[in-house]
Order: structure tokens, then C-alpha cells, then sequence
């Protein structure tokens, strides 16, 4: 089943000076990552216990827009609207995380699983296995667009992930360790909220509703807003209003509440 939101992707076309905005403006830490090299991207990762930003550019441009390649493809075209020029960023989505992919992807409309890896700078290797929706079409935006300078597929890229709990940072001992792990801000964080800003809540509830069997209720927050609970997550649509950032982030963490835009993206800090 879908237990929680997994991680959130960032498309950066700066790795490492985005990597310092995060930690200088947010005070989170952003530690290493590694290469995708059979998508041409490169990442790196803040962690949130078992939820993390994944910060991700791209490497090698002819394979991440080689046939097939939808995440090069996804983080290439949000770049190439114009949001992630410089050390800036633009949301490209974000994945669910899955106790049993093969029964989730049994039930949804999805594409077959398919395994991937990544080395580290340490030379370990992190191997997952993940699911997304065949098909697609459409560009960024809504259920199925967003209009010009859009990427390939709908708005936001989504699949669901596995991810090997034998190989490298998912371990017990390694989860275990960020579990209380504290962030320069002072205080452990965590993932609570996702907001993403849609063209069409309720054609994006359908969406979501058919690829990965979500359920959505009305949101407490009103305005058409509509809630799916994910552990102890929510996934929140709502109406996507013009100027502004098309993914909210609200994290468990620091002293004080607190709410910037960085990386494309609005962060909104609760007290832990």
C-alpha cells in the first residue's frame, strides 16, 4: 500500500549552488548524492527521516533526452521553461512511497516496475524499484496542461517507489540515524504538507484517483482545495494562482513559523 509522500524533485540547473541556497536560506542540511547515469541526471538530497528533497540536474543532456527517458525528459522541460536558470529550481514532482509495489501497481494504471540504482561518492550503491502511469501526453499544467513552455506528460510527474531496505541509506541502522538527525535550524525536520497548484483540481483528482487509486476529501483549507492522506502525510491540490509557486512545502521544523520562496518552490516552516 502507499504509505507516505517519498520525495519531492526539484529540477536545478546549479546542483551545488542550489544545494547552498537550501542550506544557507532554509537551514536544512543537503548532503551528497550520486549519478543516474542511465538518465543523464545527477542528485542531491536533503533528508526528512524517511521523506527527502531530491535536487536534481542534468548531467549528460543527450541521455536525458534520449526515447523513453521520462525523468531526464521531466527535469530537462523544467528547465527549459525558464524556472530553473542559474541556481534557481522548478518543481518537476514528487514520488509515493510503496510497502509493496507489486501490488499497488496491480491495482493502478501503471507501467511495468522497473529496478534502478545509483552509486555514491563513497562507492555504495542505492537500488530501488519504482511504478509509473503508461501513456500520458499533455503538458505541464492541470489534468493534462499547462500551456506554454510545458514538459512532456502531465503536471506533476508522479510515480510510486520500493526502495531496497538491504542496500545503501535504507538500512535500520541508516534510518534509524536520520530519524532524530537535527538540521542547522536547530531541530529535527519533518514532511507534513504538499501543496501542488493545478489548472484543474478536480481533473487532477481523477487523475490520481485512477493511476494510483487515491482517495481525495475536501481540504479544511477551503477555496476547492481537495486532501489525500498518505501516512502521516497529505497530498493537497488546490487552484493554481498566477505568480505563484506551483509546489508548497510544509515542514515540521525550527522554533518559530517562517515562509519563503526558494527554488521555485514555497516553504512554510511550523514549530516542532
Amino acid at each position: 500500500m502507499l504509505v507516505g509522500l517519498d520525495h519531492l524533485i526539484v529540477a536545478v540547473a546549479d546542483l551545488d549552488a542550489a544545494a547552498d541556497r537550501v542550506s544557507s536560506s532554509l537551514g536544512l542540511e543537503v548532503g551528497g548524492g550520486g549519478r543516474h547515469p542511465s538518465l543523464g541526471t545527477r542528485n542531491r538530497l536533503a533528508w526528512w527521516a524517511d521523506s527527502y528533497l531530491e535536487l536534481v540536474a542534468i548531467e549528460d543532456a543527450g541521455v536525458a533526452g534520449a526515447a523513453g527517458n521520462w525523468f531526464g525528459a521531466a527535469v530537462a522541460g523544467a528547465l527549459a521553461a525558464g524556472d530553473g536558470a542559474g541556481s534557481r529550481g522548478a518543481p518537476v514532482g514528487l514520488a509515493l512511497a510503496s510497502d509493496d509495489l507489486a501490488a499497488d501497481a496491480a491495482v493502478t494504471r501503471t507501467a511495468e516496475i522497473t529496478d534502478g540504482e545509483r552509486t555514491r561518492a563513497d562507492g555504495r550503491v542505492v537500488r530501488w524499484r519504482m511504478a509509473r502511469p503508461g501513456g500520458g501526453g499533455g503538458t505541464r499544467g492541470g489534468a493534462t496542461g499547462r500551456g506554454g513552455g510545458g514538459l512532456p506528460g502531465p503536471w506533476p510527474t508522479v510515480f510510486m517507489i520500493e526502495h531496497d531496505r538491504t542496500a545503501a541509506e535504507w538500512t535500520d541502522a541508516e534510518r534509524g540515524a536520520r530519524a532524530g538527525a537535527i538540521h542547522p535550524l536547530g531541530t529535527p525536520v519533518r514532511l507534513r504538507v504538499v501543496t501542488l497548484g493545478m489548472d484543474s483540481v478536480t481533473g487532477t483528482v481523477g487523475r490520481l484517483g485512477r493511476e494510483f487509486a487515491m482517495l481525495f476529501r475536501p481540504a479544511l483549507v477551503g477555496g476547492g482545495a481537495r486532501d489525500a492522506s498518505l501516512g502521516r502525510q497529505t497530498l493537497r491540490l488546490a487552484q493554481a494562482r498566477p505568480g505563484e509557486p506551483r509546489m508548497t512545502i510544509d515542514l515540521q521544523a525550527g522554533h518559530e513559523a517562517r515562509e519563503l520562496d526558494l527554488l521555485g518552490c514555497r516553504w512554510r516552516f511550523s514549530p516542532a
